[in-house]
């Protein structure tokens, strides 16, 4: 068991799987909170458009 430390000590794969998961999940998060950002600003563009179009309308 002891020999096959070293083995395991070489092989990075694991670790660069990892590595490249947690940079999905950080980029996913990213871009979710991007994305909401954007429903945010949109919905208040309509909301404006909307209300202007109302007093013009009556």
């Amino acid at each position: 068991m002891i020999r096959k430390l070293p083995a395991l000590k070489r092989c990075a794969r694991g670790a660069t799987a990892i590595e490249y998961a947690v940079i999905v999940a950080v980029l996913s998060i990213a871009a979710v909170g991007v994305v909401s950002q954007l429903g945010n600003l949109n919905t208040g563009i309509w909301d404006r458009n909307s209300t202007r179009v109302s007093a013009v309308v009556q």
